[in-house]
């Protein structure tokens, strides 16, 4: 019964690493792929201009030529599917039910990209990569 809390603790444990890896991955992509420089990393949630954000960053966006841009907004899903991968792999050797909620955080957000991707408004990473930036 003890170790049922701790996994419960971890919850939010490993909600906020999914947010901060989403988050880290948008800049490190963003860098990568367009030059962007980050400007700020919110990962906890809060109120930004009257809207509501489970967690967001900033960035100074630099003049790129007329070719898409799209990694970015595809970010977080190639490091979920790598975070579930790792997951998979680490549960299958340790055996470990502590894993769990990292590869749960992961796997909703995964869901989460595709919802906004099929349903989501103009603003969510899923539709900017479906509609090309």
């Amino acid at each position: 019964m003890f170790w049922n809390i701790w996994v419960l603790i971890l919850i939010p444990v490993a909600w906020f690493l999914q947010n901060c890896i989403h988050e880290g991955s948008h800049i490190l992509f963003g860098w990568l792929d367009e030059g962007i420089k980050p400007l700020g990393f919110y990962p906890y949630p809060h109120i930004h201009d009257g809207q509501f954000y489970f967690a967001r960053y900033t960035y100074i966006a630099f003049p790129i030529p007329d070719e898409p841009h799209l990694i970015r907004h595809i970010a977080p899903i190639i490091t979920n599917v790598g975070m579930l991968l790792f997951g998979a792999f680490t549960l299958f050797l340790t055996k470990s039910i502590w894993i769990l909620p990292f590869m749960v955080c992961a796997l909703m957000d995964a869901l989460w990209w595709i919802y906004g991707y099929i349903w989501g408004s103009e603003k969510k990473d899923g539709k900017r990569w479906r509609n090309g930036g």
